[in-house]
């Protein structure tokens, strides 16, 4: 899922694998790889790193995607 809030789009995506030069990359959320927790509503999200983010948006080609946040860790 797609969204924009104040002006920023996000990308929603859980429960998925990528499938990058013949090879599988599970991409399901591990606890062990919670960084930290929002709020949305009444609703608590828990985040990845945006490091492992970066990882995932390479593995399915969105460059442009993995660039913005790389240059935003800066």
């Amino acid at each position: 899922m797609e969204f924009t809030i104040d002006s920023v789009d996000i990308d929603v995506m859980a429960g998925f694998s990528i499938v990058s030069e013949g090879k599988v990359y599970d991409c399901s959320l591990d606890k062990e790889q919670i960084v930290e927790r929002m709020t949305l509503g009444t609703e608590i999200v828990p985040l990845q790193s945006l490091r492992l983010w970066c990882k995932y948006y390479r593995l399915m080609g969105r460059n442009k995607k993995a660039d913005m946040i790389e240059n935003n860790c800066k």
